[in-house]
């Protein structure tokens, strides 16, 4: 399952991403390379449809009862950003 891996990480590094968009967002624009702060803006929107497919195919892996592969502690912290992302982009 080690696709299963580098998509967990994939999606957290796009979550870091969605975290730095919020930052900017709701402050003022701290990061003054414009390339940059698009890519990070980028980033940050794209990670809900990955985030949301990972913690999907995480849930199907578990009932299926095999072997994930992904460690706990970056399976829970996806989870908590899926979470910050419904709030933000569903409410």
């Amino acid at each position: 399952m080690r696709w299963l891996l580098f998509i967990s990480r994939v999606a957290l590094l796009c979550n870091v991403c969605f975290a730095l968009t919020m930052i900017i967002r709701y402050s003022h624009d701290f990061i003054h390379n414009q390339a940059v702060n698009n890519y990070i803006i980028t980033l940050g929107y794209v990670s809900f449809p990955i985030n949301f497919l990972m913690n999907v195919l995480l849930l199907v892996m578990m009932f299926s009862k095999k072997n994930i592969g992904v460690p706990s502690w970056l399976s829970i912290t996806n989870f908590i950003f899926l979470i910050a992302q419904l709030i933000v982009f569903l409410i």
